[in-house]
Formats: C-alpha cells, sequence, structure tokens
C-alpha cells in the first residue's frame, strides 16, 4: 500500500526526534564504528544529513524536473564521511536537524497532485521521497545495534 503524505511527514519527524537523542551518546559511541571497517555514528548521520540537504536543493527545488545528474555516490557518501571525522556532534546534529526540518518543510508545502506526479525515473515525488524511509530505518537500526 503506498505511503500517504501524513506517514512521510510522521516518519521524518520521528527520524528527527530520534537523532536528537543521540546528543546522549558518549563520544567514544558517537566515533565508534558500527562495524570492523565500517562507518561511525557520527559517519551515518552526517551522511543521512548530506542526502536530505541533496533531496532538497537538487530534487525538490527543481521546477523543470530537469534534474543535475545524480552524484557518483561512493565519492558523496566519502565526503560526507569525512565532514563528520572533522566536525562536532553539535554541529552534526544541528546540521541533521535543520535539514531535516527543511525536508518536512518541502514535504508539508507539497499539494497532493504534485505528490502524486511523476517526478524522478518514473517514481512520483511521493514514491521517491518514501524510498528514502528504508534507507533511513536501515541506518537507524545499525547504530541501534551498536549503542
Amino acid at each position: 500500500m503506498p505511503i500517504t503524505k501524513e506517514e512521510l511527514v510522521k516518519h521524518n519527524r520521528h527520524m528527527s526526534l530520534w537523532v536528537h537523542s543521540l546528543n546522549e551518546l558518549s563520544e567514544e559511541k558517537w566515533r565508534k564504528p558500527i562495524a570492523e571497517n565500517k562507518w561511525t555514528v557520527a559517519e551515518i548521520i552526517s551522511h543521512l544529513s548530506a542526502w536530505d540537504s541533496f533531496i532538497i536543493e537538487q530534487r525538490l527545488a527543481i521546477e523543470n524536473e530537469d534534474f543535475p545528474i545524480s552524484p557518483d555516490v561512493e565519492k558523496f557518501n566519502t565526503t560526507a564521511a569525512e565532514y563528520a571525522r572533522n566536525h562536532s556532534k553539535e554541529t552534526i546534529l544541528n546540521e541533521f536537524t535543520r535539514n531535516r526540518h527543511k525536508l518536512i518543510e518541502c514535504i508539508e508545502n507539497l499539494d497532493v497532485q504534485k505528490l502524486q506526479t511523476n517526478f524522478y525515473r518514473e517514481l512520483t515525488v511521493l514514491q521517491y521521497l518514501s524510498g528514502f524511509i528504508e534507507h533511513d530505518l536501515h541506518h537507524q537500526k545499525q547504530i541501534l545495534e551498536v549503542i
């Protein structure tokens, strides 16, 4: 069954609150890899924040749907991880919160017709954005397992 706009907003609000709760993590847990040769909690949150920013600026902000080419995912993710290694927990969490709230605002401002219109690679806006729920939940599960 397709997700609704309300469910999408609810998920993003919940995710924002959950990420905010990571402020309580010790620096040791914040910087701990989720597994050997894997990202740290900090790097995962930076990765999520970077993708939120990309969605807002490179997908939802484009009116004519003439989207720029998707970034090199490996390079994009590496840049987000490097950013996390060089910035404080407070900075990373604040940026995540700011980006996620902007994303929620964008979703709330989209009318139902726009959400159901083909948008990207024959996906509707709603289908495109709901795909990121699985992405969030995947990373949330990884973090919960390590903390």
